[in-house]
């Protein structure tokens, strides 16, 4: 099942680049975007932008520093617009879809 997510541009755009994803763009607005993703997208997102919002990251450059402040803005926008119980599904799918992809 795909949900449609908002998400702020510079981080989902990073994500992205370094992951395989079936995310498909349907808005993009000067910040953000509008994307359709799966539930396990959704954790692996949400997963990739916490930890890349510590702080304890170091940020090499300036545009890696811009990369931590949007990773931080996916981490509200994503969990103002799913509640807890709904993640921890979207946890369980990631968990269960990567098992099968390492077996």
């Amino acid at each position: 099942m795909f949900y449609s997510v908002k998400v702020p541009r510079v981080f989902f755009e990073d994500h992205s680049s370094r992951c395989l994803s079936r995310s498909v763009v349907r808005r993009a607005s000067g910040k953000g975007l509008l994307v359709d993703l799966e539930g396990r997208e959704v954790a692996d997102l949400l997963s990739d932008a916490d930890y890349w919002s510590t702080e304890w990251v170091e940020y090499d450059s300036p545009s890696a520093l811009g990369l931590g402040s949007s990773a931080r803005a996916t981490v509200k926008a994503i969990r103002k617009q799913f509640d807890a119980g709904t993640l921890e599904q979207f946890n369980r799918e990631w968990t269960e879809f990567d098992r099968a992809a390492r077996a």
